[in-house]
């Protein structure tokens, strides 16, 4: 089996993804693996007209607020001190940006976070399943309050 070096966590600042994150960190203990947080946003819609003044203003404004946001998971998570990680944010859409991020940084698995109902119909037709559906590597996607070492089952598709 090829080592976990790379763990792609994707992150939107949510309870679910903190969550995943931490579980993330002890994944990447465990295997001497560097984390790799990584965000996505989009570009404001807005009349064609104001769209070049509005689009950087935002732009700008929206990245000071994503690294504030990864500022403040610092001081939450004291743990990811601790752990090797690079923090990235990047434009466009969410599932694109995280499929390409594969091969943009190495990456040998993706721990992601899913909400809502319990069992394999919790991500069914989410990001999570979409991102697991096309990936390169392995992804697992695990639910809200699920601790690694709780894990029972595994569903391989």
């Amino acid at each position: 089996m090829k080592p976990i070096n790379n763990i792609l966590v994707p992150i939107d600042f949510t309870e679910t993804s903190v969550h995943a994150l931490v579980q993330a960190i002890n994944l990447a203990k465990k295997s001497n693996a560097k984390l790799i947080l990584f965000h996505a946003f989009h570009r404001p819609m807005v009349p064609v007209e104001a769209e070049k003044d509005i689009e950087v203003s935002f732009l700008e404004k929206r990245k000071k607020s994503i690294n504030a946001k990864f500022e403040k998971l610092l001081e939450e998570q004291p743990e990811l001190t601790k752990t090797p990680h690079e923090f990235h944010k990047e434009l466009g859409v969410s599932i694109d940006c995280i499929l390409n991020a594969i091969d943009k940084f190495n990456i040998d698995f993706i721990l992601m976070g899913t909400k809502g109902a319990h069992g394999f119909e919790a991500i069914w037709g989410s990001k999570a399943a979409k991102v697991a559906k096309s990936a390169k590597c392995p992804v697992l996607v695990i639910p809200d309050n699920t601790e690694i070492g709780q894990i029972k089952k595994i569903g391989i598709a």
